[in-house]
């Protein structure tokens, strides 16, 4: 883990780090040194289930995880069985409430963030107890962290919950007396849930088929694959295409340092 240029980051008291994690595990060391000096606390949740598609074996190298290196002793493994992300997410925020934290950081393995961007948004929050729910805008990247979608997608997920004041009703929509976007000139989020090998996407959601978030027939040819090669192809998004308009480059200086130079 690398932590460099972090050391003046002072972790604001009450936050804890949520993740919930069963498969694909590409960017969490990424996303984990990210992370690490902003929060007081740091849970993975680790789930015997999956969200979608067939009941199979947990991805989750427990051992993996124990090992990551933990200077401050912040980190938990909860183990459990989730069969639905609305329950995982909602057990999340009532045990980290349980365990005397006032807000909880939504996080997944392939979400990483400016260490001092991120520690600015949760010093808002805590400065804005009335708000109960903050979201964020981000950069999703496509293949690599050297490309990413343009215009940003229109999806603002919630990173930040005042727990007690609010909850999840639908995968990761989240419900609360109040609602605020974090400004995108404090803090972005940097998603790579695209930033994969062929193979590794094939284990994604998307590409198991039967649900609302399935790949439509032909998107893996036609534009995962075809885009290789041809770089002005548009329309990237597997369910709404629409969404991922087209793919630009990431200039390094745009990027968080975890994903420099990789």
């Amino acid at each position: 883990m690398d932590n460099q240029g972090n050391q003046s980051i002072q972790a604001p008291h009450g936050t804890a780090a949520l993740y919930c994690l069963f498969g694909d595990t590409t960017w969490l060391e990424c996303s984990y040194a990210s992370i690490y000096p902003c929060v007081e606390k740091i849970y993975f949740f680790v789930s015997s289930s999956p969200w979608y598609g067939e009941s199979r074996p947990s991805e989750i190298d427990l051992k993996a995880l124990a090992a990551l290196t933990d200077p401050d002793r912040k980190v938990e493994i909860v183990p459990g069985d989730w069969k639905s992300e609305t329950e995982q997410r909602n057990f999340t925020l009532a045990y980290a409430q349980h365990h005397g934290f006032k807000y909880g950081l939504i996080i997944d393995a392939d979400e990483v963030y400016d260490s001092k961007q991120l520690s600015s948004a949760i010093l808002m929050a805590h400065q804005h107890r009335d708000v109960a729910v903050w979201h964020v805008a981000w950069f999703t990247y496509w293949r690599s962290p050297e490309y990413r979608i343009d215009p940003i997608e229109p999806y603002q997920p919630p990173i930040l919950i005042h727990l007690g004041y609010a909850g999840f009703v639908e995968t990761r929509n989240a419900v609360g007396s109040k609602h605020e976007l974090i400004p995108p000139t404090t803090c972005m989020c940097h998603h790579l849930s695209y930033a994969l090998t062929d193979e590794t996407l094939k284990l994604k959601h998307i590409m198991q088929p039967g649900h609302s978030q399935s790949a439509y027939p032909g998107w893996y040819e036609s534009k995962w694959r075809a885009w290789v090669n041809d770089k002005t192809i548009r329309d990237l998004h597997p369910v709404n295409p629409p969404w991922f308009g087209r793919a630009v480059w990431q200039p390094e200086e745009l990027r968080p340092l975890q994903l420099r130079k990789l």
